[in-house]
């Protein structure tokens, strides 16, 4: 009796331990972390953000490159999107902060440095492209597209998610994620673009599924008044205190801002 109670409890035993491998080795699918990250990045209430990306410009072999740093703070309740930008181009430096929030634009002149109450509907708008950029949306969007195709790497508490290819599903999703950040190139890239080449990777933490961090590379063919452009862009984001940023007050200076009169 004794004998079978000890390999009774030795069997017990091995299918805890079994089971225990088994949990800790199941390998999420493309289609269940795509599921859980959708879930994770759309109850979050508040994050903060930092990009920093090159972009450059190739007309007739004639290239410029502009450096981007871009800051960004957003909550949901109240409404609130702080961006704060700078861009460097062939040694001159442009810096310029915004607020968006549910009624009002709030933008700081780059050079007199004096704050404005953008009330102008279509300049408003303009502003207001840019507001997702300070939120997940885009970014999982275009996982989304990719759900498909991308490969999945378990690193320590992350997951790394890998593409590599030039997909048309690709297209729509980097559209969006360009003209966040860069409001001015809706013309450009409004039309088809030709994917020369795209490669991403997207930082997933394992506890929460919150997206952590974004690096994009891509080089595409674009076209203004029928001239041709090839843009490559080398994109990086990270997103930090989620759900920690509580509040984000806007300073009497700039909630008092005089209206933007178009000239």
């Amino acid at each position: 009796m004794k004998k079978l109670q000890k390999i009774l409890i030795a069997l017990a035993i091995s299918s805890i331990s079994i089971g225990a491998v088994a949990c800790s080795s199941h390998k999420v699918t493309n289609e269940e972390l795509v599921k859980k990250v959708n879930e994770a990045t759309k109850s979050a209430k508040s994050l903060k953000s930092k990009n920093v990306s090159t972009v450059s410009i190739d007309v007739n072999s004639s290239k410029v490159t502009t450096n981007f740093d871009l800051e960004t703070e957003m909550t949901k309740e109240p409404s609130v999107v702080k961006i704060s930008r700078k861009s460097e181009t062939s040694g001159q430096t442009i810096n310029g902060s915004m607020y968006i929030t549910g009624e009002a634009v709030y933008f700081q002149n780059s050079y007199s440095k004096e704050w404005l109450n953008i009330k102008n509907e279509s300049y408003k708008k303009s502003f207001e492209a840019q507001k997702p950029s300070a939120d997940f949306g885009n970014m999982v969007e275009l996982l989304t597209a990719l759900e498909k195709n991308f490969k999945i790497e378990q690193k320590d508490s992350n997951y790394e998610v890998t593409y590599s290819g030039t997909d048309d599903v690709v297209k729509e999703p980097l559209k969006k994620i360009i003209v966040a950040s860069q409001p001015n190139w809706q013309k450009v890239i409004q039309n088809n673009i030709e994917l020369e080449q795209f490669d991403a990777k997207f930082i997933i933490d394992k506890k929460t599924f919150n997206l952590t961090e974004v690096n994009i590379k891509t080089k595409i063919k674009a076209s203004i008044s029928n001239q041709p452009l090839i843009i490559e862009i080398d994109f990086n984001v990270k997103y930090y205190d989620i759900n920690e940023l509580k509040e984000i007050t806007i300073p009497d200076e700039v909630k008092n801002a005089r209206e933007w009169k178009k000239n």
